[in-house]
């Protein structure tokens, strides 16, 4: 009798660790994949908005060479912009460090593999962490999209001013250019923005799917324990089959 009992719950257990290890740890590989692709792409986004930018300063510099006296209003341009320059790749910056820091992080853990003494609660707090870096790198994308747009819009005023002096013919034509190269940094920040999101999103997915895992193997344990003395087995919402 108490090894046909005992068959029973080995049965039971290993039909347990079956459905764990391949419907939710599947899940969540599957997922930290998408997520480390996704930060490492959103990092070499940010790479390339830093060199697009510097090459922006590069081409925005010929305004410096202009005589203030004549050209007071451009040059005042020139320095509202390269502020705003200097303050998206501060920006971008950031996002590369928070970017680094998830990644490091995740990698870790990971590869690690899951930790059967770290409690639900600080998984949770990891998840939390990456969730609010990506969140807060999402925010800054925009804010610097938003000083890009000012960029453009002070170039094309000094597009219009020297576009009155027949001697700045030459420099109108690369603030046209710089204005292309503004074109695709701000396509770059509006597709990093999107990639943040979305890791983010893939952040809380893990954090709800371990918060799961951890529920349902403290369920299924105490079932174990439960079921064999015919107390209540019903653990944490979570109706399990009588065991018999």
């Amino acid at each position: 009798m108490i090894m046909k009992h005992l068959k029973k719950i080995l049965v039971l257990v290993n039909i347990i660790f079956y459905l764990l290890t391949v419907n939710v740890f599947a899940l969540v590989v599957v997922d930290y994949t998408n997520l480390v692709q996704n930060t490492l792409t959103a990092a070499r986004t940010a790479a390339q908005i830093t060199n697009q930018i510097q090459q922006i300063q590069n081409q925005m510099t010929m305004l410096k060479q202009l005589d203030p006296a004549t050209f007071s209003k451009v040059s005042g341009i020139y320095t509202q912009n390269n502020s705003d320059l200097d303050a998206i790749l501060n920006n971008v910056g950031d996002i590369s460090f928070d970017l680094t820091s998830v990644n490091d992080q995740v990698d870790h853990l990971y590869n690690k593999g899951f930790d059967p003494t770290t409690t639900t609660g600080q998984y949770q707090s990891m998840y939390s962490d990456w969730n609010n870096n990506l969140l807060n790198s999402a925010k800054t994308s925009m804010r610097s999209q938003s000083l890009l747009t000012r960029v453009k819009d002070n170039n094309n005023s000094a597009i219009q001013i020297l576009s009155q002096s027949a001697g700045s013919t030459g420099i109108v034509g690369q603030l046209q250019s710089t204005n292309q190269m503004i074109g695709l940094v701000s396509s770059g920040l509006g597709n990093l923005t999107t990639t943040l999101t979305a890791s983010s999103r893939l952040s809380a997915t893990l954090a709800a799917e371990e918060y799961s895992r951890k529920q349902a193997q403290s369920a299924y344990a105490e079932k174990l324990l439960r079921g064999m003395s015919g107390n209540d087995t019903t653990v944490h919402s979570l109706t399990i089959p009588e065991i018999k």
